[in-house]
């Protein structure tokens, strides 16, 4: 009896490992943890990304992580890269540089297909791009746009964070902006300094919805700070809404033209507590242009607003569809001789409310033609 026993117990550990063995053939591998990574222009491609044997170009480093990795990049001028991957929820891949003083992108990388320095698109897939973060680092002198990111009209890319950098002297003879999006949902660009560009400062186009704009600065672009526009004729809702615009210092844009705070086909947003100074064009613009409809049910309230002497109105709303928007609690001043706080193209543009506000005591349906006041 001891002898049978000692064989069944045999034959069912037999079993068992034969059991385990099966079940394991063609199982996934378990996903790695996520990693730190380092680049260096001192480093090698060849090597691990490790802090002691780092990557050497960025290209390299964005197509060799995963979901919840981050790529630190130490000091040093480099070539941008294409980001044709995406993270996941709850495990964002982050591209941290150690600052934008220290860490400069000045040139395309050798994958950029539109001469960016910066590109965030592929066209694999769905064609999107989504979770990542990009941080501390200086993106200049690029021959089009600084950073550009790309969805499509089907699908659009989603959850992208610029923050803490710097764009600049980005598409000064192309007429391009510092910080480009085009189909993209869920952008949030805060803590950023974008400046002297040759288009706007930051652009969201074509349809992008849920978007947070905060506490950067936007200064001395040839165009508008902040240009927001539905495009309907890209294909899309051509509808940008669901927004914030928060707390930005938007100062001497619109050399060119073209308003602190542009938008065409905005509805349902919050532009709340931004100082807005010596723009040479409008302050505030709400007007349908290439927009499916003309900005409405916006909350335009807490800004300051003071115009240039070249400047043209504080606040403009285009169109009598530009309907049920709040315009409170605001400053609207000029140093333009005969321009002042707003132009309308009717004393009663539909569903406005607007109250508590300071303006200069000079307002037009006519771009000045005739002044009427307060």
């Amino acid at each position: 009896m001891c002898r049978v026993r000692s064989s069944r117990r045999s034959l069912l550990l037999v079993v068992a490992l034969l059991s385990l063995s099966a079940g394991s053939v063609g199982a996934a591998a378990p996903a790695a943890p996520p990693g730190v990574f380092y680049v260096d222009p001192g480093g090698s491609d060849a090597d691990p990304g490790t802090a002691a044997k780092p990557w050497e170009t960025l290209q390299h480093a964005v197509d060799n992580v995963g979901p919840g990795d981050t790529i630190m990049v130490n000091r040093g001028v480099y070539a941008g890269m294409r980001i044709e991957k995406s993270g996941a929820p709850g495990a964002w891949i982050r591209l941290k540089g150690a600052g934008p003083q220290a860490v400069r992108i000045r040139e395309p990388g050798p994958n950029n297909k539109h001469d960016s320095n910066v590109e965030i698109e592929t066209w694999e897939g769905d064609g999107t791009v989504a979770y990542w973060i990009l941080e501390g680092i200086e993106v200049g002198f690029a021959p089009n746009w600084g950073i550009d990111v790309r969805g499509n009209a089907t699908n659009h890319s989603h959850h992208i964070t610029i923050q803490d950098s710097v764009a600049r002297d980005n598409g000064t003879a192309s007429t391009k902006s510092g910080i480009f999006f085009a189909f993209t949902d869920n952008v949030t660009v805060r803590n950023n300094e974008v400046w002297a560009n040759g288009e706007h400062g930051l652009y969201l186009s074509n349809s992008g919805d849920h978007f947070t704009v905060r506490n950067n600065e936007f200064s001395q672009n040839e165009r508008c700070g902040i240009h927001l526009n539905g495009d309907l004729s890209q294909g899309g809702d051509g509808i940008i809404s669901d927004g914030r615009i928060d707390g930005n210092r938007i100062d001497g844009n619109g050399g060119e033209g073209c308003a602190g705070i542009n938008m065409d086909g905005v509805t349902d947003s919050v532009v709340s507590n931004n100082l807005i100074t010596a723009n040479h064009a409008s302050g505030i613009t709400l007007f349908k242009h290439d927009g499916a409809v003309c900005s409405r049910r916006n909350h335009v309230i807490n800004n300051t607003v003071l115009q240039a002497q070249d400047g043209r109105w504080a606040l403009v709303i285009g169109g009598t569809g530009c309907r049920d928007n709040t315009i409170r609690n605001n400053i609207f001043l000029t140093a333009h001789p005969f321009r002042g706080a707003r132009e309308m193209p009717t004393a009663r543009v539909p569903g406005l409310d607007s109250d508590y506000n300071i303006v200069a005591d000079r307002f037009t349906v006519n771009d000045g033609n005739s002044i009427i006041s307060l």
